[in-house]
């Protein structure tokens, strides 16, 4: 169950994949897993403490492009996302608005493929940031606001290194820039943005505009795209 649960929504470990085989093949499947994708939201920890294990064990398998690799990383977006009722399926959301609108923009098939995956792991680099910051139900202080503007750093240097996922890892890196040049992390501006950070940056604020939050209450779509 939890190998399963590791490699994304919906899908199966079946016993032929073991059947015969030597206790290497188990232990292989097994590792292939990320530990720290579990369950029950309850028992799913975020902070800079796990950070380090995340990275290592990515960065093993930086040079691996398979479905195991990439439902596993896809899987710690949504735990991810389930650990506050809030935002819980906001990645997924978010990603399907991406892959829309890369379309309709008439982007090249690859190019729609790293949106719609930078979309979906787009908060992955939340991993890093502490648990009562990440779940906090009231508005962020000025210094909590500072701690969260790091998670697009944190998830480029865990998807970095994994080397069919660079152009992705670009791509979260930039998703809060603006274009008037006031995003973070770097405050680049107009056409320095790349294109599939721009979609991923209006898509995210569109999706959480139109969401309901313990802070405001939901925007009509009228009033998301005025904004």
């Amino acid at each position: 169950m939890m190998l399963s649960k590791s490699r994304g929504t919906f899908q199966v470990t079946g016993f032929d994949e073991i059947q015969g085989q030597s206790k290497d093949r188990w232990h292989k499947l097994v590792s292939s897993a990320i530990p720290e994708i579990i369950l029950r939201k309850s028992s799913f920890k975020t902070g800079p403490e796990v950070l380090e294990s995340i990275n290592e064990h990515l960065s093993k398998q930086k040079n691996i492009y398979n479905a195991d690799i990439l439902d596993s990383v896809q899987s710690l977006a949504l735990a991810l996302d389930a650990k506050d009722s809030y935002t819980e399926g906001h990645s997924k959301r978010v990603s399907e608005y991406a892959y829309f609108l890369a379309k309709e923009l008439n982007l090249g098939l690859q190019e729609i493929e790293w949106v719609r995956l930078a979309a979906a792991m787009h908060d992955i680099g939340k991993i890093g940031i502490p648990e009562s910051i990440l779940c906090k139900p009231s508005k962020l202080t000025t210094e909590e606001y500072e701690i969260m503007k790091k998670h697009p750093a944190i998830g480029a240097r865990i998807l970095k290194p994994i080397k069919p996922l660079e152009e992705v890892a670009t791509l979260v890196l930039y998703h809060h820039e603006y274009w008037d040049g006031l995003g973070y992390p770097h405050g680049l501006k107009g056409e320095d943005i790349p294109v599939g950070a721009r979609i991923v940056s209006i898509v995210d604020a569109y999706q959480a505009m139109t969401s309901n939050r313990p802070y405001r209450s939901t925007l009509t779509q009228e009033e998301a795209v005025k904004r």
